[in-house]
């Protein structure tokens, strides 16, 4: 899923992923945002039990959140 930093003129960038079409702000959303997200994958990877996708999705997230270019 892409990622978009928006306003790059702000302290504190807008960051947006899209999901199913969808630009969502990952700030304030990451619960809502793993559940869209695991819903949409969690077909893909039968052999995986659901908490390791979950964190993963959770930790891709944080990634997105930490990452501010500088």
């Amino acid at each position: 899923f892409p990622s978009h930093d928006m306003f790059d003129w702000m302290e504190k960038p807008f960051i947006q992923i899209l999901v199913d079409d969808k630009l969502i702000a990952v700030e304030n959303n990451k619960k809502s945002l793993v559940n869209k997200i695991y819903h949409y994958i969690n077909d893909e990877f039968p052999h995986i039990d659901e908490p390791t996708i979950r964190r993963t999705i959770k930790m891709y997230l944080d990634i997105a959140l930490s990452s501010n270019p500088d």
